[in-house]
């Protein structure tokens, strides 16, 4: 479960986020959708602990991993230290493989380096993930070897090896060509499934949103559950909620939605 409470996020003297709340359930598979600028992206990189936050907290599992400090706009990463840092996987749309090393040694690095296991455990779970990802005979393979596709499976078995609790996917398939994309994306979905981690998917494509999330459940209680606050309305204006919200409560509490409910939203605000 990630809840992050009262976010802010400061860039250049100006917020980008607000006090900012919401949370994601365990197994929870959630689909962020917004335009360029929207913000998308940062809020990745503050729950991976990639950027530091100027306010609120971020805690997983009823664990408090970021605490905002005013001020530290410019202090590049989060001083969140690596063991937290692991709990947290990331999938970055441009792989980001280190280029010296084979497919096996770019998947077993950080399980080695940073939580010390032990190198035969951590090279029979690397190479059971590359089989689940129908990589098995490339282990021994450069990355500019690889097809973008295949550079983006390892870059997702990279980040399952640490055992994360929490999966963030910043546009992961937006350098692929279209067959990779449905290729990929297919196989994203079945490992979602198959291993039941929660997932924060961000895109800016509708389609994709709908493919990897598990859609807006729950249509039919929008209505009940939105409420109709001034402070829905004005959060909601905000430029992170450009990435469609299903509700927020008076609490602060938000979810996130697939985007075709956004018009329904804003033409149900509007009626409130």
């Amino acid at each position: 479960m990630i809840s992050v409470d009262n976010l802010t996020v400061s860039f250049g003297g100006q917020d980008l986020f607000k006090e900012i709340s919401f949370l994601i359930n365990p197994k929870d598979r959630i689909g962020l959708v917004g335009k360029n600028g929207a913000g998308k992206s940062t809020l990745l990189r503050t729950i991976a602990g990639l950027e530091p936050i100027q306010g609120g907290t971020i805690a997983l599992n009823g664990e408090i991993i970021e605490t905002g400090k005013p001020g530290t706009e410019s202090a590049g990463r989060s001083k969140r230290g690596s063991e937290l840092r692991t709990r947290v996987g990331m999938v970055f749309q441009s792989y980001d493989l280190f280029p010296n090393k084979t497919v096996l040694g770019n998947i077993m690095m950080a399980p080695l380096l940073v939580q010390k296991r032990d190198k035969a455990e951590v090279e029979r779970e690397a190479l059971e993930l590359l089989g689940k990802v129908g990589l098995a005979d490339r282990k021994d393979a450069w990355p500019h070897e690889l097809s973008g596709g295949q550079r983006q499976r390892v870059a997702i078995c990279r980040a399952l090896i640490l055992h994360p609790e929490v999966l963030l996917f910043d546009e992961p398939l937006s350098n692929l060509d279209a067959k990779l994309r449905d290729d990929t994306r297919s196989e994203i979905k079945r490992l979602q499934r198959e291993m039941g981690i929660t997932t924060l998917y961000v895109t800016h494509d509708q389609a994709e949103a709908m493919a990897v999330s598990d859609g807006p459940s729950g249509t039919s209680e929008v209505a009940k559950r939105m409420g109709r606050s001034a402070k829905y309305a004005a959060t909601y204006r905000k430029r992170l909620l450009d990435a469609y919200v299903i509700r927020q409560t008076d609490r602060g509490e938000v979810d996130f939605a697939v985007p075709f409910l956004r018009e329904y939203l804003r033409g149900h605000m509007q009626k409130g």
